[in-house]
């Protein structure tokens, strides 16, 4: 039987909303993952670069610095040697060359992938009941302020590292998989000002950044 989406839902002020919904591959233990957007709401890009390491624990992210794509991605893969895909609805794949780090190569755990949502008012609402059997539900404080969902793959088994202490919640969510070797970390981290300095405001869309090698 085919696995269901794990979906991540955002409770804010007694309402629900769709943020993501994520799931690994039947064959292997590649990740995918979907974005809900509304109808003519494009993913975001960065125009200067991705992720390519993290040297600290703070999220830094310059939203102007970001621009709609002109592909409707469906959703984003990460596979096991190491080929990150974004496919639309139909298939077709956008061809940026971007290539991650192959899983043979994490011996613990690797960071991944941020999503960095707009206002949670302004995502979609859930309309029916929760899932308790597949959702992982955030509640937010009614003044929460932007922050990013960050995603690692991690090796079941390996001792992993004791969460930092400015991690929103104060710790991980781990997910793991019987059949698979690499389960998702998920943690959650206010974002802070970019190199550029300054307050930082909601992006007008959710923003997404990936690790690169």
């Amino acid at each position: 039987m085919k696995r269901k989406p794990t979906r991540i839902i955002l409770g804010y002020k007694n309402e629900n909303y769709k943020l993501m919904n994520f799931f690994t591959g039947e064959q292997d233990n590649s990740f995918y993952f979907h974005i809900y957007r509304k109808p003519n709401e494009f993913p975001m890009r960065d125009i200067k670069r991705d992720i390519k390491n993290e040297t600290s624990n703070e999220l830094r992210i310059h939203f102007p610095d970001f621009v709609p794509t002109e592909f409707n991605e469906n959703h984003m893969s990460f596979h096991e040697k190491g080929y990150i895909h974004s496919t639309d609805a139909v298939g077709n794949r956008y061809h940026d060359g971007i290539i991650g780090i192959p899983f043979s190569k994490i011996d613990t755990y690797l960071f991944a992938l941020v999503v960095a949502p707009k206002h949670p008012s302004n995502l979609i609402k859930l309309t029916r009941q929760k899932d308790s059997t597949r959702d992982i539900h955030i509640a937010l404080q009614d003044d929460v302020q932007p922050f990013g969902l960050h995603f690692a793959f991690y090796k079941k088994g390996a001792i992993l590292p004791k969460p930092p202490p400015d991690l929103i919640g104060g710790g991980f969510v781990a997910c793991e998989y019987d059949d698979k070797v690499f389960g998702l970390l998920l943690a959650m981290k206010k974002v802070v000002p970019g190199i550029k300095g300054g307050s930082v405001a909601w992006p007008p869309f959710t923003v997404i950044l990936k690790r690169i090698g």
